[in-house]
This record gives C-alpha cells, structure tokens and sequence, in this order.
C-alpha cells in the first residue's frame, strides 16, 4: 500500500475510533472520498507526472461530490456546483498539460471548502431530526475537510479563514451545553462566512 493510502487508511480508522458509527444520513457514501482522490490527483501529477492517472483521480473525486450534492438543499447544490466549475477548469488543464500548480492549490482547497459547507448543511439537518449524535459526527468530518484544504490554501488570509472554521468548529463540539436552536444559529453563521469565501474568492481563469 502507498503511503498516501496508509494516510487515508489511518484518518479513516481514527475517525471510525472517535465516532463509533458513521450517520446513516451517508448510507453508503464515504464522506472522505474526494479527498483521497484530490490527495492522488496531485501526487501523480506533481511527484509522477502521470496525467492520465491524475485526470482519472480528479474525475473520481467530482464524481464522488456530485454523490453528496443530491442529499442537499438547493444552496448546497449550489455550492458545490460552484467548487466543481474549478475543477473542472483544473481537468481541461491536466488534459492539455498545461497546469498551473497555482490554480490546482486553489481549486482542491475550493473543493474541501465546498465540502465542509456541505457537511454543515448535513449536520443541521440532523439536528432537525434530533440526531444530535450524528450531528456531530457530520462537523467532524467538516474538521477533516478543513484540514485537508490547509494543504492546498497558498495565502495566509485563506488560511486563516480555513483554521477560524475549524476552531469554531471544534468549539460547538466541545460545548455539551448549546441547544439544537442556539447551535442552528451558529452554524448558519458558519455557512454564511464559507458562503462567501467559496462564492466570492477569485475563480480560476
């Protein structure tokens, strides 16, 4: 096995450790799939340059956002949809090896933006069914997406941003005490916030 697939075998397991049970909101998705395709996207384009493999990994890791986005709301659709229009920017260069590190960092790190508002749109809607546990499972894997941007975010504004998530993140989790409308309420700021940095930050040209 590679080591970016140990990598993924370990987040996978520590996940499964500290959650105990993946919400049946998922059924048979893995919310952790576009990751590991983007992570083998890069890795065969940047260390191999194999861009057959790599335009294969890519197509996986749309494909596999594409799942999720029908569990979604319309605005969840939407967002991921306008993550997806970068990478598939990103496929067109790859496929005419004409890539741009650059734009590949940012569109990855859009993606697993994209991702995390996903997972909050996730998380509230658990709420509303009294799902708490799963609720929490679902920001979780928020925090996993996050962390995985980090290492494709290129400017510290971007990052910045990206670990204020993840500490607000990490802060609802740690508070037992927040109701389900006063947690609501602060992960409909959350969204809003990713709203706008996936909306509104510069698109690839």
């Amino acid at each position: 096995m590679s080591n970016k697939g140990i990598l993924y075998l370990i987040i996978v397991v520590l996940l499964v450790v500290g959650m105990i049970t993946i919400p049946k909101f998922y059924k048979s998705l893995d919310p952790l799939k576009t990751d590991f395709y983007l992570d083998n996207s890069k890795v065969y384009l940047l260390r191999e340059y194999d861009y057959d493999r790599s335009h294969a990994q890519l197509a996986k890791a749309i494909e596999s956002m594409r799942e999720l986005e029908k569990e979604l709301d319309e605005q969840g659709k939407f967002i991921i949809e306008t993550s997806i229009k970068d990478l598939d920017k990103i496929s067109e260069e790859i496929e005419n090896k004409e890539l741009s590190k650059a734009d590949l960092n940012a569109a990855y790190a859009k993606a697993l933006d994209a991702l995390t508002y996903a997972e909050i749109k996730i998380s509230e809607h658990l709420l509303e069914e009294n799902s708490s546990k799963d609720a929490i499972i679902a920001l979780k894997y928020g925090m996993v997406h996050l962390r995985n941007a980090l290492k494709y975010s290129d400017s510290e504004e971007l990052k910045n941003f990206e670990m204020h998530i993840y500490e607000e993140l990490d802060s609802l989790i740690a508070n037992k005490s927040l109701s389900h409308d006063e947690m609501k309420k602060k992960l409909d700021h959350l969204l809003e916030e990713l709203d706008y940095i996936v909306e509104e930050k510069d698109s690839i040209k």
